[in-house]
Protein backbone atom coordinates (compact mmCIF):
# COMPACT_ATOMS: atom_id res chain seq x y z
CA UNK A 1 0.00 0.00 0.00
CA UNK A 2 2.91 2.30 0.94
CA UNK A 3 4.66 1.45 -2.32
CA UNK A 4 1.39 2.32 -4.23
CA UNK A 5 0.95 5.58 -2.21
CA UNK A 6 4.37 6.86 -3.15
CA UNK A 7 3.83 5.75 -6.98
CA UNK A 8 0.73 7.71 -7.23
CA UNK A 9 1.97 10.81 -5.48
CA UNK A 10 5.03 10.81 -7.60
CA UNK A 11 3.00 10.42 -10.84
CA UNK A 12 1.05 13.58 -9.54
CA UNK A 13 4.04 15.51 -8.96
CA UNK A 14 5.70 14.52 -12.17
CA UNK A 15 2.63 15.67 -14.13
CA UNK A 16 2.00 19.09 -12.24
CA UNK A 17 5.56 19.39 -12.82
CA UNK A 18 5.06 19.91 -16.74
CA UNK A 19 2.60 21.91 -16.37
CA UNK A 20 4.29 24.71 -15.56
CA UNK A 21 4.79 26.67 -18.73
CA UNK A 22 8.68 26.83 -18.63
CA UNK A 23 9.13 22.81 -17.73
CA UNK A 24 6.56 22.21 -20.93
CA UNK A 25 8.38 24.28 -23.24
CA UNK A 26 11.39 21.82 -22.81
CA UNK A 27 9.23 19.15 -23.04
CA UNK A 28 7.65 20.17 -26.39
CA UNK A 29 10.88 21.02 -27.76
CA UNK A 30 13.70 18.85 -26.17
CA UNK A 31 10.92 15.41 -25.75
CA UNK A 32 8.16 15.02 -27.98
CA UNK A 33 9.27 17.49 -31.37
CA UNK A 34 9.90 15.81 -33.44
CA UNK A 35 6.93 12.69 -32.67
CA UNK A 36 9.46 10.27 -31.03
CA UNK A 37 6.94 7.91 -32.40
CA UNK A 38 7.90 9.04 -36.46
CA UNK A 39 11.45 8.33 -35.36
CA UNK A 40 11.32 4.98 -34.60
CA UNK A 41 10.55 4.38 -38.42
CA UNK A 42 13.85 5.63 -39.57
CA UNK A 43 16.08 3.15 -39.88
CA UNK A 44 19.67 4.85 -40.71
CA UNK A 45 21.19 6.73 -37.41
CA UNK A 46 22.23 9.84 -38.81
CA UNK A 47 18.61 10.17 -40.30
CA UNK A 48 17.23 9.85 -37.13
CA UNK A 49 19.73 12.16 -35.52
CA UNK A 50 19.26 14.72 -38.03
CA UNK A 51 15.49 14.60 -37.65
CA UNK A 52 16.09 15.10 -34.03
CA UNK A 53 18.18 17.60 -33.54
CA UNK A 54 17.53 19.51 -37.04
CA UNK A 55 19.39 22.82 -37.53
CA UNK A 56 21.44 21.88 -34.70
CA UNK A 57 22.82 19.24 -35.76
CA UNK A 58 23.22 20.72 -39.17
CA UNK A 59 25.48 23.14 -37.53
CA UNK A 60 27.95 20.98 -35.48
CA UNK A 61 28.26 18.64 -38.62
CA UNK A 62 29.54 22.02 -40.13
CA UNK A 63 31.58 22.91 -37.27
CA UNK A 64 32.72 19.65 -36.96
CA UNK A 65 33.88 19.59 -40.74
CA UNK A 66 36.00 22.72 -40.61
CA UNK A 67 37.51 21.82 -37.64
CA UNK A 68 38.80 18.28 -38.85
CA UNK A 69 39.90 20.15 -41.78
CA UNK A 70 41.79 22.71 -40.31
CA UNK A 71 43.35 19.61 -37.66
CA UNK A 72 42.29 21.89 -34.63
CA UNK A 73 40.29 19.45 -32.54
CA UNK A 74 42.45 19.29 -29.69
CA UNK A 75 42.79 22.52 -29.26
CA UNK A 76 38.96 24.08 -30.51
CA UNK A 77 36.66 26.36 -28.29
CA UNK A 78 33.83 27.53 -29.67
CA UNK A 79 31.84 31.13 -28.55
CA UNK A 80 28.24 30.64 -29.02
CA UNK A 81 26.01 34.29 -29.16
CA UNK A 82 23.58 34.22 -26.72
CA UNK A 83 20.09 33.32 -28.17
CA UNK A 84 18.33 36.43 -27.54
CA UNK A 85 21.03 37.93 -29.63
CA UNK A 86 20.58 35.96 -32.62
CA UNK A 87 16.20 36.50 -32.04
CA UNK A 88 17.29 40.55 -31.77
CA UNK A 89 19.11 40.11 -35.82
CA UNK A 90 15.51 38.25 -36.49
CA UNK A 91 16.93 34.53 -36.74
CA UNK A 92 15.11 32.25 -36.00
CA UNK A 93 17.52 29.85 -34.34
CA UNK A 94 18.05 28.36 -31.21
CA UNK A 95 22.01 27.89 -30.10
CA UNK A 96 22.44 24.59 -28.32
CA UNK A 97 23.75 24.48 -25.28
CA UNK A 98 27.37 23.68 -25.09
CA UNK A 99 26.75 19.59 -23.77
CA UNK A 100 24.49 19.03 -26.66
CA UNK A 101 27.27 20.11 -29.22
CA UNK A 102 29.94 18.07 -27.17
CA UNK A 103 27.72 15.51 -27.08
CA UNK A 104 26.44 16.00 -30.96
CA UNK A 105 30.18 16.18 -32.19
CA UNK A 106 32.79 16.28 -29.47
CA UNK A 107 33.92 20.01 -29.94
CA UNK A 108 33.89 21.74 -26.92
CA UNK A 109 31.87 25.17 -26.65
CA UNK A 110 31.70 27.65 -24.46
CA UNK A 111 29.04 30.61 -23.58
CA UNK A 112 29.55 33.91 -23.80
CA UNK A 113 29.64 33.87 -20.24
CA UNK A 114 31.90 30.77 -19.39
CA UNK A 115 35.03 30.36 -17.24
CA UNK A 116 37.54 29.93 -20.25
CA UNK A 117 35.58 32.58 -22.31
CA UNK A 118 39.26 34.07 -23.25
CA UNK A 119 40.53 30.62 -24.85
CA UNK A 120 37.81 30.74 -27.75
CA UNK A 121 39.21 30.23 -31.00
CA UNK A 122 36.42 29.46 -32.73
CA UNK A 123 32.75 31.44 -33.25
CA UNK A 124 29.18 30.93 -34.52
CA UNK A 125 28.93 34.70 -35.39
CA UNK A 126 25.89 36.47 -37.29
CA UNK A 127 26.32 37.29 -41.11
CA UNK A 128 23.76 39.89 -42.41
CA UNK A 129 21.22 38.48 -44.93
CA UNK A 130 22.92 35.01 -44.50
CA UNK A 131 22.00 33.72 -41.31
CA UNK A 132 24.62 32.21 -38.80
CA UNK A 133 27.87 31.08 -40.21
CA UNK A 134 31.18 29.33 -38.19
CA UNK A 135 34.36 30.90 -38.55
CA UNK A 136 37.51 30.87 -36.91
CA UNK A 137 38.88 34.17 -34.59
CA UNK A 138 41.18 35.65 -35.98
CA UNK A 139 42.97 36.90 -32.50
CA UNK A 140 42.22 38.82 -29.21
CA UNK A 141 40.96 41.87 -30.62
CA UNK A 142 38.34 39.88 -32.83
CA UNK A 143 37.10 38.11 -29.42
CA UNK A 144 37.05 41.08 -27.58
CA UNK A 145 34.75 42.56 -30.56
CA UNK A 146 32.69 39.57 -30.44
CA UNK A 147 32.24 39.85 -26.76
CA UNK A 148 31.72 43.38 -26.39
CA UNK A 149 28.48 43.13 -29.16
CA UNK A 150 27.16 40.27 -26.82
CA UNK A 151 27.27 42.08 -23.91
CA UNK A 152 24.07 43.14 -23.26
CA UNK A 153 22.27 39.48 -23.90
CA UNK A 154 22.31 36.80 -21.11
CA UNK A 155 23.35 33.67 -22.54
CA UNK A 156 19.91 30.99 -22.08
CA UNK A 157 18.62 27.75 -22.41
Amino acid sequence: MKKLLLFIVGLFFLVGFFQIKVYQDWKDIKITNPDPFEQFKVQDLQERIKMRFGPAWELCESMKSQIDTAKDRDSALVLLPPNSYIESQNIRFNVPEPAVIYYLCGIKSTWTTGANVQKANYAVVVVPGRGLAFKKIEGPAELKQLLETYKNYQPAL
